[in-house]
């Protein structure tokens, strides 16, 4: 018998995308049969190893974006955004005729859209754009600055509504609903343990950090915590800066075959305290572990090669600037 149309689709190219979608799931009590979920391709394999093994894990009935999953969809369903800068999506949207998209969190992507969407201009970089242009012909993408600020798509919808870990305050005809992670919570074991974590990061893969100082952040970190520190690492990180790591420091290194907020749940480690330079990360844990000790060391100028100095400090800024929802403070809910 064919399973009957989806009334809700959700789009995700990223397992925080993912792990967004299931927390909107729940909050918007869609139903598994009723939810679609339509991945697009992700940036690097092991992305997509996590994508695909959050969709088993949680019962997603699962499309990828160029096959036929319209045909699985009612007419006028609501559409669920994983990442809004991705024009197949909106247009999805749009074909669909639903009502207002939910947004799903996607870091600093939600956060720079809901300021897009609240000003009619906004100037982050010195040419409002995704790149920062360095020496001769070279063009240097900087995470998380991630929307041409003069770009209408960023306001191709006259309303949407957010469904976020941040406290953003969005466009005037814009809602805001708050993220409290509450199925990754509620699937956290009773006991647990305590230990500190570091969060690994791939800023010097990307040319964003001097490896160096990379290094020695984690030396010190080696050398302050010993053999209890759990090194997360990044999935981007490579295979053989961590082996290094081991054999200079004794500690243990995982890489996770889900995203960190899952792992630490799933494991019953709560991080004491949690460590590292800047991640997205430390965001989404401030709001799955209400209360964490948190210490974190942006880079600083001398640590960023010059063509990409500027607009990291820019990130580093405005990262610092970013709150996040209380879960103890239910009344954050739907406003």
């Amino acid at each position: 018998m064919r399973s009957p149309r989806a009334s809700a689709v959700f789009f995700a190219e990223s397992p925080l995308q993912l792990l967004s979608a299931v927390e909107a799931r729940h909050a918007y009590a869609v139903a598994p049969d009723d939810a679609l979920l339509v991945t697009g391709p992700t940036a690097d394999p092991e992305g997509q190893r996590q994508l695909e093994a959050l969709t088993t894990r949680y019962g997603w009935r699962a499309c990828a974006h160029d096959q036929a999953w319209e045909s699985e969809v009612e007419p006028g369903a609501r559409t669920f955004i994983g990442d809004y800068r991705k024009a197949w999506q909106r247009a999805a949207t749009r074909r669909l005729g639903g009502p207002e998209p939910v947004l799903l969190d996607d870091g600093n992507s939600t956060v720079l859209l809901a300021i897009r969407r609240r000003r009619p201009w906004w100037r982050l970089t010195d040419r409002s754009t995704t790149w920062q242009r360095g020496r001769g012909d070279r063009r240097v993408p900087v995470p998380g600055l991630v929307y041409d600020l003069r770009d209408p798509a960023s306001r191709e919808h006259g309303s949407v509504e957010f469904f976020t870990i941040y406290r953003v305050q969005p466009g005037r005809r814009d809602r805001l609903r708050t993220n409290f992670f509450d199925v990754l919570r509620a699937g956290a074991p009773a006991s647990a343990r305590s230990r500190p974590v570091y969060i690994g990061s791939n800023l010097a893969e990307k040319g964003l950090m001097d490896p160096a100082a990379v290094d020695k952040r984690v030396a010190d970190v080696s050398e302050r915590w010993g053999p209890e520190l759990l090194y997360v690492a990044h999935r981007r990180e490579s295979d053989e800066k961590l082996a290094r790591y081991q054999r200079a420091h004794g500690i243990e290194i995982v890489r996770p075959s889900f995203p960190i907020e899952l792992f630490l749940t799933d494991g019953g480690i709560v991080p004491d305290p949690l460590l590292g330079i800047f991640s997205t990360a430390f965001d989404s844990l401030r709001v799955v572990f209400p209360g964490l000790d948190i210490e974190t060391r942006p880079p600083t100028a001398d640590e960023i090669p010059r063509r990409s100095r500027r607009p990291v400090l820019r990130l580093v800024r405005l990262t610092e600037s970013i709150e996040v929802a209380d879960p103890g403070l239910r009344a954050g809910r739907p406003t």
